[in-house]
């Protein structure tokens, strides 16, 4: 009898390490997408309601961040039970995914935008600072600055919104205040000027 590796042996119900990877790695690769739920927006002045959001699950895989809730061992294909991602912005998330399976974000033709028209971009910041997704969040301060009207009026309410959000960057918080203060620093300065 010849010497058999334990990779080829299959005895009743047992399997090899070889054939139980086999089968995770088919039926991880069977699924299809995977159900995030997220708690909705909620500001001083609005609350949206909690929104179930499928994402396939390979474009899922490219987040670091994501990985860590995927369930590292698929036994079969049942679906996946949905994975809670408690405090982060829908429309953000929606446009992280985007940006995961793109590269890119389409958002607006249109520039000279005010703030508050850009408020999904803002919120898609803080889900790449909530995420630790540095790259993304680069991207997303680069596309506000080719949009955002150089002229922006005070605007209370993102300003509420941007401090009292616990992921809100230093970073976006100073791209915001200096956007948005840029106007009447620049006026004040041409008052003491004539």
């Amino acid at each position: 009898m010849s010497p058999l590796s334990r990779d080829t042996i299959s005895l009743g119900m047992y399997t090899t390490p070889s054939q139980r990877e086999a089968t995770i790695s088919s039926a991880r690769s069977a699924l299809k997408s995977i159900t995030f739920v997220l708690a909705g927006r909620t500001t001083l002045s609005e609350h949206c309601p909690t929104e179930h959001i499928g994402v396939d699950y390979a474009i899922a895989e490219r987040s670091p961040y994501l990985c860590i809730y995927l369930p590292q061992q698929v036994r079969d294909v049942r679906p996946l039970l949905p994975i809670q991602l408690g405090d982060i912005d829908p429309a953000g998330f929606k446009l992280y995914i985007e940006w995961l399976n793109t590269g890119a974000v389409k958002f607006s033709d249109q520039s000279s935008l005010q703030l508050r028209s850009c408020i999904d971009l803002i919120y898609a910041h803080i889900v790449g600072s909530a995420f630790s997704q540095p790259n993304f969040q680069d991207y997303i301060i680069d596309k506000l600055a080719s949009i955002l009207d150089p002229a922006q009026t005070f605007d209370q309410k993102i300003l509420e919104m941007l401090y009292l959000e616990k992921h809100a960057s230093t970073l976006l918080r100073k791209f915001v205040t200096d956007k948005m203060f840029a106007t009447v620093l620049g006026q004040s300065n041409d008052l003491f000027e004539n």
